[in-house]
């Protein structure tokens, strides 16, 4: 029906701006952190594989001023970064 459908439509995007939420709340600990340990740079890291995009491939392995970090480019990026000391 269509009141099923609306509500599996609304569950799912419910789901996936929570999972982008707790990813946001994730890379924001982890970058203060790494400010906390006094780290200046980073290193943008992508996962090796074919679902990677064309943006994320470019910058792997790319080091930044933490304070210049480009913004993830995507909803689910599966980038990280690392620090360089």
């Amino acid at each position: 029906s269509q009141l099923r459908e609306g509500l599996n439509r609304a569950q799912r995007l419910w789901v996936a701006q929570m999972k982008q939420y707790a990813d946001d709340i994730v890379d924001a600990t982890m970058l203060k952190a790494y400010r906390d340990a006094g780290i200046n740079r980073v290193r943008w890291q992508t996962q090796p594989d074919e679902r990677r995009c064309k943006y994320c491939a470019e910058l792997h392995g790319r080091e930044f001023p933490i304070d210049d970090i480009p913004e993830k480019p995507h909803r689910g990026c599966r980038c990280y970064l690392l620090p360089v000391e």
